[in-house]
């Protein structure tokens, strides 16, 4: 190894740690759902363009990918110090999010979803049968109502999941 390759080793390993990371701040001004980027306003900077919202570039759909809300405030990461280069790290205002690509549709709304099945046990609370005795008489008689057996309507924590919120 020659004295001039030992010296540009030390200096770009002086220069990779003391590379700090750029972290900008903006406002969404555009978003592309099809390729998952955005542009961002930063006032007196140049504008980011293309900036991912998830941070690998093929990153596939087993991922949560993050759509902020036209006009939020963001901010950007540049990836190696390129401004043409960055990916969003936060937002102040979300429109939307997709888990794993959406292929299971949206979260369920626990509220509602338990006053639909309360709805639905209640019915069935109510709904009652008469009992027919047909025995081997020819006119059959009636017996009291069968009994169901009781309800006990549903709640919120018997199907909620506190570690997923929205």
């Amino acid at each position: 190894m020659s004295a001039l390759t030992s010296f540009e080793r030390a200096v770009l390993k002086i220069i990779k740690d003391n590379t700090h990371l750029f972290i900008t701040e903006g406002s969404v001004i555009s978003i592309d759902k099809d390729k998952n980027i955005c542009n961002v306003d930063r006032g007196d900077l140049p504008e980011l363009l293309n900036v991912r919202l998830n941070s690998v570039l093929e990153a596939g759909t087993k991922v949560i990918t993050i759509y902020p809300t036209i006009g939020s405030k963001v901010l950007c990461a540049m990836i190696e110090n390129n401004p043409t280069d960055a990916f969003l790290l936060s937002t102040t205002d979300i429109d939307e999010i997709i888990i794993n690509g959406g292929e299971n549709g949206g979260l369920i709304k626990i509220s509602e979803l338990v006053d639909k099945v309360n709805q639905l046990e209640d019915k069935m609370k109510s709904h009652q049968h008469l009992y027919v005795n047909a025995g081997g008489t020819p006119t059959p008689t009636t017996v009291d109502v069968a009994t169901n057996p009781e309800f006990v309507n549903t709640v919120v924590e018997d199907i909620e999941n506190e570690k997923i919120k929205h």
